[in-house]
């Protein structure tokens, strides 16, 4: 190889452990970002949604990144290495899939000796071996208790394999969460206690005209139109606010009421619905999820921009989805959604900042420790696999 090739050789080598360098820091900041739990007060259903949004990372890779940005943490050696850029990214999310204190000098011992994709083979090995030793273990172990307790609290202790589990946590994570700045617990009992009223009311099939929920509101139309204070506005007995009542009337049957002076019922009208099935199959089709910046879930309401009760129009241009969450901060939270002269869908935060639609370009990193091509490079091309994976399971 000629002088320039080496020097571009060993720039790249010298770039890439800069990189490596930098992702640990990333990661370091992304595990204080999810144990801070600041992804809520962004309005942001995980810190997976956040990355998903704000760096363009697929949905899976950021789950991966929030799982190693932990893993990490509980590995001081293999961590010190990723930091100095001596074991790429790459190897380390491999090694935290079986990496153990116990384990974790050996593991960085041959992590270091082979390349990435050799060092995904051997994990795969290792937990080939390892799932088949314990699958009658596991088995044995699966399955769910339910119990009230003495304080009258309903309490759910289980065990799930792990498919079962990504299942369940995938549908947890597609359920709304109906409080925010609450701790992980609380945010998941309130995703299935969601999903349960959904299953229980028998969530509407596609191009049905029957109600996802029924919960009867009982609203003035001066307190839905104008928020006076004086209005009616209750869910079954229990006083609501206007917001509240526009929130869930953006998206509902109608039935409009006539009272005496005396508060009675003297006629009642047809129950319609305020956005129709046709529409409503417009409106999925264009929009396919909610359109709060970052989110990805699939279960919508439609939102009026203009509410229907204030003079907005029924119609696809007046319509958003939304995410029962983030239906919520925009009526009830702050935080708004409008189009601009251009007709795009923009949103606001409370403060009335334009939330970005597009994630910026992020700055070159500098002053970063370099680590050397020697420290990053495998030394052996080939390797016994089956010598090394009985190694590493051994007990």
């Amino acid at each position: 190889m000629s002088e320039e090739t080496d020097a571009l050789d060993s720039e790249i080598a010298a770039l890439g452990a800069e990189l490596t360098a930098v992702t640990h820091k990333l990661l370091v900041k992304v595990r204080e970002f999810d144990e801070r739990e600041v992804f809520a007060s962004m309005a942001y259903m995980s810190t997976a949604h956040y990355l998903n949004y704000r760096l363009s990372l697929s949905l899976p890779a950021a789950r991966e990144k929030v799982r190693v940005a932990h893993a990490i943490a509980k590995l001081p050696k293999i961590d010190a290495a990723f930091a100095s850029g001596a074991l790429s990214y790459s190897k380390v999310r491999a090694l935290t899939r079986i990496a153990t204190l116990e384990k974790e000098e050996e593991l960085l011992m041959v992590a270091k000796e082979i390349s990435a994709a050799a060092l995904e083979k051997v994990v795969r090995g290792v937990r080939r071996v390892e799932t088949i030793a314990s699958a009658e273990k596991r088995e044995e172990s699966r399955g769910l208790t339910c119990f009230f307790d003495d304080d009258g609290m309903f309490v759910m202790q289980g065990r799930f394999l792990p498919d079962e589990g990504a299942m369940i946590m995938k549908m947890l994570e597609a359920a709304p969460s109906p409080k925010e700045r609450m701790p992980a617990g609380k945010r998941l009992a309130d995703a299935l206690v969601h999903v349960s009223e959904e299953a229980l009311s028998g969530a509407r099939a596609e191009g049905s005209s029957a109600d996802r929920v029924q919960v009867v509101v009982h609203v003035d139309a001066e307190v839905l139109a104008h928020d006076v204070l004086d209005g009616r506005a209750e869910i079954e007995g229990v006083g609501v606010s206007a917001e509240v009542s526009r929130r869930l009337a953006c998206d509902a049957s109608i039935v409009t009421m006539t009272h005496d002076k005396h508060g009675n019922v003297v006629d009642a009208g047809r129950k319609t619905r305020v956005i129709s099935t046709p529409l409503r199959r417009k409106l999925k089709e264009r929009d396919s999820t909610c359109r709060f910046p970052g989110c990805t879930s699939t279960f919508t309401d439609g939102h009026h921009i203009q509410h229907w009760s204030q003079g907005g129009a029924t119609t696809l241009e007046n319509l958003v989805s939304l995410c029962r969450r983030h239906h919520r901060f925009v009526h009830e939270h702050g935080y708004a959604v409008k189009r601009d002269a251009n007709g795009l869908i923009v949103f606001k935060d409370p403060r009335g900042a334009p939330i970005a639609n597009a994630p910026p370009a992020l700055p070159s990193p500098k002053g970063t420790a370099l680590a050397t091509a020697e420290m990053v490079m495998p030394r052996y091309a080939t390797m016994d696999y089956h010598y090394v994976v009985n190694s590493l399971v051994r007990d």
